[in-house]
């Protein structure tokens, strides 16, 4: 019926009322006969239809291996680029095809090609585009054909680190540490990203290949003070087992202020078996135990004092323990003051 019409001459690069030609519709049909009648027709394999799209994006997006190579082989360009400046090998690594990503790369697609953003500054090599899919054979194929890119460069580490976080698999940020990246090229920024999205598993990865876990951020945190800001136990339970430098947090001592706001006593228990110095005071002389009073944290208060901090301690503007318990809970927080009040009066004696 179809090859009646064409030997009759009917119009065959036309579009409908929905911007596709014939080839396009024959396409999405996965017809690969019809595909062959039209082009044995004269239906044009390059043919933009009113979707800006050629026939070989369509056959991409059907992951139509068959009708790619028919259109390949008939003339079609696999380096087309659409308006969004995005090539038709972009669109089969989008697609996780890798029988098309190999055959178009075979047959002249360029490899190096650079997606640079119609609407910003970005640019982004179709490495990118590959780990992104989170098909870890589409990323080793593009790299034993040789695409360029500068795994030394921070920027572009940074920039692969962060696609990788959004992928719960592990294998290709593996086989990237193994193979391509050099673990002395990370910096404390990137592990600060890996910690704050909790990434437990791609830490671990990088600490087999010997990481050094005291890389500091740009504020001067290590790893340990991090994860502990963040009240990330299991990161820090993970720190401190493999020797994370508890002395970090002595001197970054405000840090656990958040914890105990929080009511982390767990995290906090974990911090002072590992010898967390329960007296480290910060820059404005407040201790551990202070935070816990101005916060009303009932047990928090009565562990540090079982773990020996110091009852008697006064700051250097002469407020002990009770005045800083007065000066922020007796007028707002009474029942809570009471109780402070009558622990700190328990241990007190239980010294004398």
């Amino acid at each position: 019926m179809i090859e009646c019409l064409l030997k009759k001459g009917s119009e065959i690069n036309i579009i409908d009322n929905n911007g596709k030609s014939l080839i396009a519709n024959a396409i999405q049909e996965s017809s690969l006969t019809i595909v062959e009648l039209l082009i044995k027709y004269g239906a044009n394999p390059e043919f933009i239809d009113g979707n800006k799209n050629p026939p070989l994006n369509y056959a991409i997006q059907e992951k139509s291996e068959s009708i790619v190579k028919l259109l390949i082989s008939h003339g079609a360009d696999a380096n087309f680029i659409d308006l969004f400046n995005i090539s038709s090998l972009a669109y089969a690594i989008q697609e996780k095809s890798l029988p098309i990503i190999k055959y178009l790369i075979d047959h002249g697609a360029d490899i190096n090609f650079v997606i640079e953003s119609i609407n910003s500054n970005k640019r982004q090599p179709l490495i990118y585009y590959a780990i992104k899919s989170g098909e870890l054979p589409i990323v080793q194929l593009l790299l034993q054909y040789n695409a360029n890119f500068d795994f030394k460069n921070k920027s572009n580490i940074f920039e692969i680190l962060d696609i990788l976080l959004n992928n719960p698999n592990t294998d290709i940020f593996e086989y990237l540490i193994k193979n391509k990246i050099d673990i002395h090229d990370f910096n404390g920024n990137m592990i600060k990203n890996l910690i704050l999205r909790n990434r437990l598993d791609l830490l671990k990865i990088l600490v087999e290949h010997n990481l050094n876990i005291e890389l500091k951020d740009r504020y001067g945190y290590s790893p340990l003070v991090i994860a502990v800001h963040n009240r990330n136990l299991p990161i820090v339970n993970y720190l401190l087992n493999i020797g994370a430098d508890i002395r970090q947090l002595n001197r970054h001592i405000r840090i656990i202020e958040v914890m105990i706001f929080h009511h982390e006593l767990d995290l906090l228990k974990i911090l002072i078996e590992h010898n967390l110095n329960v007296n480290a005071q910060d820059d404005d002389g407040n201790t551990l135990l202070i935070y816990a009073i101005r916060n009303r944290q009932i047990d928090i208060i009565e562990y540090l004092l079982k773990v020996g901090v110091n009852i008697n301690y006064v700051k250097s503007d002469n407020e002990s323990l009770d005045i800083i318990n007065r000066n922020f809970n007796l007028e707002f927080y009474f029942e809570e003051y009471k109780k402070i009040k009558n622990i700190l009066n328990h241990y007190k004696k239980l010294m004398i």
